[in-house]
């Protein structure tokens, strides 16, 4: 029998988020530089089976020994992925063992540039990035507007409903000049006709709020990828959706820029430099689609002079001959630079969106990954790479240059712990944790919220004489609040567990799963609930990050708890209770959930869900099943006759074929209906 015992109470103090450190695995020095290499042939195919023979790679210019080499196939981890409920359903319970890719992705929706009239076509383009980025990853959505944008986490949810709220900002079709002056240039006498006319159209475009969406856009993706610089993903990527601004970058790539004042060189400049020093590689997603000759006119207005077009409505020899001029052109060229500067690419002028989105995830899913030792790592900042194949016919995409060798900053002296644990981008997976949030909402302003936190531990991994002794583990939950990053809420506690030999064959299992359960009250807000644990046993730490979005129910009529799901036969994992769970929480939090979402038909699961009421009267409650496709799998209904406020049934799952399903708990009266929703897989 495995016992949970818990210990003294102790307090940490308020904190913000700043990223902290985590090492990837592949690193086994900290000026090892990671390269991470695509090869494609001549058809676009990815390559598979090359080794370190086929390639040379040189860091400004001269040779380098490859000190480590990789193939990545992460496709063969997608496809043995287990199923899981459809995007919109929330994920009610977080891991941080999902991130079976290895892998993070942000989708980047330039809201900023990209012209209203085509956020329909914008808005289906990050849904399928979505929908197929999303799945055995983590994931962010990220406006450039700064609105809607979500943290990072693997609940498809809520980046789906992000999605959906994708407006596009830009009033014009013509991208955004990049014009660094903002006043008008005054026109002199010796100016001919044509040299007045393109002052007069630059007087006319010079606009201060297209300056600080060009500056924004730039920013918004330096920062990101700053953020991402110590996240232990061996893989990270944007996914940019956007139409552009009209800027040639050809050369602001190559460090020292030329000697010039360009707020838009230098910002680009800053924003690449932050790329190669996560090691981030962009793909550009241009929702404008294939424009042709015959369209720039209607895409850019006005026209620049001496443009002409073909009958046939494809690039005239015209057409490329004043790319370096038409704003359409000069954005579609800069897209391409930017992701192929980065080891990414671009699909822009292009209409097959729905192909090149395949093309990302190939790109994401097969790789090699290089790494090297440079002779002096206090050389220059901007270090140029270059990465060669020795086939013939193959095409590599990879970062061109890097820069800043060595450890990240140490954390501050006296940090807790338990804190630094939770200030990295991703969860720590160290101690394999599940984190479940069950919103018992009430009358008053505040929810009560139950949290179990659960530790997997392989028993075997103390070497002690007393094998009775499982584990000490110090854990601490810590509540986020999105908008401002500050934590609003925390506490921290002392488990021991331990191994009861009475009635038991002596030996403890080969893991052991424990849970904790506790409770506070949180006011309406959208949350990010961070749990990190210290394991004496394991020797280290390990985080979780779980959404949570608590609405505010003190003047609902009628409100339901977030339904439990539990064994019939009562927990399969030992539980101790926090004393921060009151005797009312008891008596709506009456079993001990459990935090699996997969079972097997043979399970004896109940579900319970507690009723919140102001008015007297009947109710009537069903519970439902779907499948992925929306048929229904079950569906039960009962009566809840005055002073029965609660919905606690046995879920019939011997009749379920093995899938995906949405679970539903829908209670009815006369104030109203409310609902509640969770996925669950029968294996």
């Amino acid at each position: 029998m495995i016992l949970v015992r818990l210990l003294a109470f102790s307090a940490i103090g308020v904190l913000a988020l700043p990223p902290q450190a985590q090492q990837p695995t592949f690193r086994s020095r900290v000026d090892l530089i990671q390269v991470n290499v695509v090869a494609v042939n001549e058809a676009g195919e990815h390559i598979y089976g090359l080794t370190e023979a086929d390639f040379t790679l040189l860091d400004r210019g001269r040779p380098q020994k490859i000190a480590a080499f990789q193939e990545i196939g992460a496709e063969r981890k997608r496809a043995a992925a287990a199923p899981r409920p459809p995007a919109q359903v929330r994920r009610d319970v977080a891991s941080n063992q999902v991130n079976e890719l290895d892998r993070l992705v942000v989708l980047v929706i330039d809201d900023l540039h990209i012209y209203r009239g085509r956020t329909d076509r914008a808005k289906t383009v990050a849904r399928d990035a979505v929908a197929k980025l999303a799945p055995g990853a983590f994931m962010a959505v990220l406006f450039t507007s700064g609105d809607r944008s979500t943290e990072i986490t693997d609940d498809s949810s809520r980046l789906v409903a992000a999605v959906e709220t994708l407006n596009g900002r830009q009033s014009f079709r013509r991208p955004n000049p990049a014009i660094d002056g903002q006043t008008p240039e005054a026109i002199r006498p010796e100016d001919d006709g044509l040299a007045a006319l393109d002052k007069v159209n630059r007087s006319q475009s010079v606009k201060v709020q297209e300056f600080f969406d060009n500056m924004t856009k730039y920013k918004t993706l330096e920062d990101a990828a700053r953020m991402l610089r110590l996240s232990a993903a061996r893989r990270k990527a944007f996914v940019l959706v956007t139409e552009g601004i009209g800027l040639n970058p050809t050369g602001i790539y190559e460090e020292p820029l030329p000697d010039i004042v360009s707020y838009h060189g230098r910002a680009l400049q800053d924003m690449m430099r932050s790329m190669r020093r996560s090691n981030v590689a962009t793909y550009v997603l241009d929702p404008r689609g294939h424009v042709t000759t015959q369209q720039l006119a209607i895409e850019m207005h006005p026209s620049p002079a001496g443009l002409l077009g073909t009958a046939g409505g494809s690039a005239s020899q015209e057409d490329q001959a004043f790319r370096w001029s038409n704003p359409v052109r000069m954005a579609q060229d800069g897209l391409r630079l930017m992701a192929e500067e980065s080891g990414g690419f671009a699909v822009t002028d292009d209409d097959n969106l729905a192909g090149g989105l395949t093309r990302i995830i190939e790109d994401l899913d097969h790789y090699y990954l290089l790494g090297f030792y440079p002779a002096d790592p206090d050389g220059p900042q901007y270090r140029p790479l270059e990465v060669k194949a020795g086939k013939p016919g193959l095409t590599l995409r990879f970062r061109r240059a890097y820069s800043e060798i060595g450890p990240p900053d140490p954390p501050k002296q006296g940090t807790d712990p338990l804190a630094q644990l939770i200030t990295a981008a991703l969860p720590s997976s160290d101690v394999p944790m599940r984190l479940h949030a069950i919103q018992m909402p009430s009358l008053k302003k505040e929810t009560r919220v139950a949290f179990a936190l659960e530790f997997s531990v392989p028993s075997r991994a103390r070497q002690a004489a007393d094998v009775r002794l499982l584990d000490d583990i110090r854990y601490g939950l810590f509540v986020v609040d999105v908008k401002s990053g500050k934590v609003t809420h925390q506490f921290a506690n002392t488990a021991q567990v331990s191994f009861k030999t009475e009635g038991s064959a002596g030996q403890a299992p080969d893991t052991v799963r424990y849970q904790i359960l506790a409770a506070m009250s949180l006011p309406p807000g959208t949350y990010q609930v961070r749990a990190s644990a210290m394991s004496d046993t394991l020797a280290a730490g390990g985080s979780v990050f779980l959404p949570l979005i608590v609405a505010d129910s003190s003047r609902r009529t009628l409100d339901l708890s977030d339904p439990v799901l539990g064994y019939v036969k009562g927990p399969q994992t030992a539980v101790a209770r926090d004393k921060t769970l009151t005797v009312e929480d008891s008596v709506r939090l009456p079993m001990e959930p459990s935090l699996d979402r997969v079972f097997a038909a043979s399970d004896e699961v109940r579900l319970f869900a507690s009723v919140v009421r102001r008015e007297a009267g009947p109710l009537k409650a069903t519970v439902s099943a779907r499948t992925a496709d929306g048929k229904t799998a079950f569906d039960q209904s009962m009566q809840l006759p005055e002073g029965d406020d609660a919905v606690d049934v046995v879920l019939p799952l011997s009749g379920l074929s093995a899938g995906t399903y949405v679970l539903r708990v829908t209670v009815t009266g006369a104030a109203g209906r409310v609902e509640r929703e969770l996925g669950f897989t029968i294996r």
